[in-house]
């Protein structure tokens, strides 16, 4: 399983990149005279394979297209999330005492917010675009790795060769970001692999309310919502999506476990 995971981020990453060399085709032109021509595809373009939409644009390409956001934005909002709950955790957990119960107590505060509805606030007040997405997702979903790196940092910190680091003069945030966080290291990559995934799933479920990504910019959650209208006549509408995001999330947590593994 592990293997077929990252056969399938590989291909769907390397597609994702060459789509503008490889097919030709611009993804929201709409070709009014083949809407919703259903599998089995058209073989004369590989963009059809998938049948086509109730506007007759090809629905693989859409899929393709819509991988490059959803990675891109899964990505951007992992590394956004890792940074600040890596800079929370590493701080709380090095200098404890009052600074530790205040940002433990305000990680403990997000956590009881509802993150979901925190974002669709934010979404309405702002208007969506793809930049605010990953922002949003990223500001919204880093307790989990502070308090991972809080309880890393309290361990490392404890151990021989800090003491040796602190006997020698090394002390605040030479001894955190030098000594201390290079070897918090292995569980953060993890939990960023994982936040990826959550990520991913987060923008879909926005873009089919209608607050993510937006039109005519191809997304797997707004192909979901488009699709809506034609579950009975067109129902490869909702399952090809559908089954990508199932895929992408599954193969991604598949390989988080496996470094989580290969890091224990």
């Amino acid at each position: 399983m592990v293997a077929l995971s990252a056969l399938f981020l590989m291909g769907l990453i390397g597609v994702s990149i060459l789509v503008p060399w490889l097919s030709g085709v611009d993804p929201n032109v709409v070709p009014l005279t083949q809407q919703l021509e259903p599998l089995p595809p058209r073989w004369d373009h590989w963009v059809y394979w998938f049948g086509t939409d109730d506007l007759g644009r090809g629905i693989l390409i859409r899929i393709v297209y819509g991988a490059r956001l959803s990675l891109v934005i899964g990505v951007v909002s992992a590394v956004v999330s890792t940074s600040i709950g890596s800079l929370v955790g590493g701080v709380s957990g090095y200098f404890g005492g009052w600074v530790d119960k205040v940002l433990m107590r305000f990680v403990e505060f997000m956590m009881a917010i509802p993150t979901l509805f925190l974002i669709l606030i934010i979404q309405t007040i702002y208007t969506p675009t793809i930049v605010t997405v990953m922002v949003v997702i990223g500001l919204t979903s880093w307790m989990g790795v502070a308090r991972l790196v809080r309880s890393e940092v309290l361990s490392i910190k404890q151990q021989p060769f800090v003491l040796a680091a602190r006997a020698r003069g090394v002390l605040g945030w030479r001894l955190l970001l030098r000594h201390i966080m290079p070897h918090a290291l292995p569980p953060i990559v993890v939990a960023a692999t994982l936040d990826v995934g959550g990520a991913i799933l987060i923008e879909s479920a926005l873009s089919f309310l209608g607050l993510g990504v937006q039109p005519p910019h191809a997304s797997w959650g707004n192909m979901l919502h488009n699709s809506l209208s034609y579950l009975l006549d067109a129902p490869w509408m909702a399952l090809i999506p559908g089954g990508f995001i199932t895929a992408t999330v599954l193969a991604i947590n598949i390989l988080g476990d496996r470094l989580r593994y290969r890091s224990d």
